[in-house]
């Protein structure tokens, strides 16, 4: 009891100084959760932009390659005409040597015919059947040649014309191929930059959750602690102006000073200083405060069972604080204010005791002192 009356006198004398350190430290700890926030905000607007500028990118990344896919059936498809011109050059080819054994047939025949000029030729003939089958004969191989010159030209122009189409075609192709792939490639590159620009955001802004989540538990931890002082001011702020008061209706059983005790089961007295007075009452008898003041502790205090502590305030720069031991019931909660003759307990025998009663401690800076000449 005594160590908690000084460490509240101490405290209440430093209070004052604390209370500003972490008003300081918590302005500056609320500046730097708002710059954070700041970043943070500014760090999910990148990540929007990239986010747009990705997808973006990849659409037109999809188009290339939707375009290379159309120039790359295009190019299939140039690959069967050029299979058909070259079968159509082969046709050609076959043709013509048809045309030129035709020919050579038709030079022999006029070899064997002694290579005569052609009125000659139609001239020696026996009789009129034999001069209209030659000149009928001359007539077809004059066709005949002129047919097959034009049309052996004819298809060579016509090859030619593929070729050329075919070989621009290609070329054309070939280009369009070659950019798209580049630009493909740099789309690609472009993709993979911007997902590690946004990994990156990503990373940046769980790091600045993170700091957020500890600024947040600083700033609880300190208003935690500003609470404690206000509690602390609280009872600072109290000024002593009564009277004590008998705390309970009951026979002063054992008073302040030495004195000598024999616990049960043991066969010995001791002399022990006895640092309050004690009043034997019935269990269940109701204790009251002795004078106005905050609850400052209520529950369990080890030897002396179910405890109350009241601090009074202030009197001539005397702090004056009561304790209430072994109770039954606890009927108050830290933190109360009781007005004096307040029902705060009942009579009971908890912690360490002989038998059913009330110690009552008068502590004043800390230090115990005797009730009996503050009671009225």
């Amino acid at each position: 009891m005594r160590t908690i009356s000084l460490l509240l006198f101490f405290f209440l004398i430093t209070a004052q100084s604390d209370e500003q350190d972490l008003q300081e430290k918590l302005e500056s700890i609320q500046k730097t959760k708002e710059q954070k926030l700041q970043e943070k905000k500014a760090a999910q607007e990148e990540t929007k932009r990239i986010t747009r500028e990705l997808n973006e990118r990849e659409r037109e990344l999809n188009k290339s390659k939707r375009n290379l896919r159309q120039l790359t059936q295009r190019y299939q498809q140039l690959n069967i005409q050029k299979n058909y011109i070259y079968n159509e050059l082969q046709r050609t080819l076959a043709q013509q040597d048809e045309q030129e054994e035709a020919f050579r047939q038709h030079l022999i025949q006029i070899y064997k015919e002694g290579n005569l000029p052609m009125v000659t030729y139609l001239l020696t003939s026996n009789d009129p059947g034999e001069f209209f089958d030659r000149l009928y004969f001359s007539r077809w191989l004059v066709q005949l040649d002129s047919a097959w010159l034009n049309s052996l030209k004819e298809k060579e122009r016509r090859y030619s014309q593929l070729r050329q189409k075919y070989e621009e075609m290609v070329m054309t192709v070939s280009q369009l191929r070659v950019e798209v792939e580049k630009e493909k490639q740099a789309l690609e590159k472009r993709v993979q930059e911007l997902e590690k620009e946004k990994r990156k955001q990503f990373q940046k802004i769980d790091i600045i959750e993170e700091s957020l989540r500890e600024l947040e538990r600083e700033e609880q931890e300190i208003e935690r602690q500003l609470q404690a002082l206000s509690r602390g001011k609280a009872f600072s702020e109290l000024q002593f102006t009564e009277k004590f008061i008998y705390p309970v209706k009951g026979r002063l059983s054992s008073k302040f000073g030495w004195r000598k005790i024999r616990f049960p089961g043991s066969r010995r007295s001791v002399w022990q200083f006895h640092k309050g007075i004690d009043f034997a009452a019935p269990k269940g008898t109701p204790i009251v405060a002795a004078a106005s003041g905050r609850v400052l502790t209520a529950g369990w205090q080890g030897l002396l069972g179910n405890a109350v502590i009241i601090v009074h305030g202030w009197k001539d720069g005397k702090q004056y604080v009561t304790f209430y031991g072994h109770c039954d019931e606890v009927l108050v909660s830290e933190g109360d204010f009781v007005n004096q003759g307040e029902v705060i307990a009942t009579v009971g025998c908890t912690g360490r005791c002989t038998g059913n009663h009330l110690h009552f401690t008068l502590h004043i800076n800390g230090e115990a002192v005797d009730p009996l000449p503050h009671l009225k």
